[in-house]
């Protein structure tokens, strides 16, 4: 059966938002904002390899994206290359938390969509930026795995009801609270050669390289 990659993301501290004034508009703005440069940057990196997208509808201040197809080295990279990408550069990414997670395309119920996109709401969770699910750590290229192992992290496991298996284990990243500048690196995906160049995000200048730049 087919796996998919999710890539969700939710607004920070949206109730609060919601209770001042004009705050339904600013929510509205800003997924609407977040959403577009989430799907525009999964078009440029997927362009001529064969992978679906598809979005859920809009639902408050919730954004989801599914990847099918390729391969799952493919998805892994993308997926993970897009949400730093999102996080770092993306108008107003440090408002949000990004969930990545795997889902078999069996037709049948799974209780992954409810569970692993709710863990921003968990105590862990609701500190850090990044949630990326373990397996799909485990098939991202070197300099991907780099950058991650760079950043402070901790370990979440999330049980799963309805599941053989008692779960999943996450890698938690990049704390709310924590301000400090993020460096970007140099990236190629691996089956597009002269993909992608991410330079040092602390010389605050960006080099260009077709299809996309961080």
């Amino acid at each position: 059966m087919p796996t998919a990659v999710v890539i969700a993301a939710d607004l920070i501290r949206s109730k609060k938002r919601f209770s001042q004034p004009g705050g339904y508009h600013d929510i509205v703005q800003l997924c609407s904002t977040m959403r577009s440069f989430i799907d525009v940057t999964l078009k440029q990196l997927t362009n001529g390899l064969g992978i679906t997208i598809s979005s859920r509808e809009p639902q408050g201040d919730d954004i989801a994206f599914q990847l099918v197809g390729a391969t799952f080295s493919e998805l892994a990279d993308i997926s993970v290359a897009t949400t730093i990408r999102t996080f770092l550069k993306g108008q107003g990414g440090r408002d949000f938390r990004f969930i990545l997670f795997t889902l078999e395309l069996d037709g049948t119920y799974h209780p992954r969509m409810k569970e692993f996109g709710e863990i921003s709401k968990t105590e862990a969770g609701s500190m850090h930026h990044l949630a990326v699910e373990r397996r799909i750590i485990s098939y991202v290229n070197k300099t991907i795995c780099r950058w991650l192992e760079a950043v402070p992290h901790e370990e979440l496991h999330v049980p799963l009801r309805g599941e053989s298996h008692t779960g999943s284990l996450f890698d938690l990243y990049c704390k709310v609270e924590d301000s400090r500048t993020y460096k970007l690196f140099r990236w190629k995906l691996r089956s597009v050669p002269n993909s992608t160049d991410v330079d040092d995000h602390s010389k605050g200048r960006n080099q260009s390289s077709a299809p996309l730049t961080f």
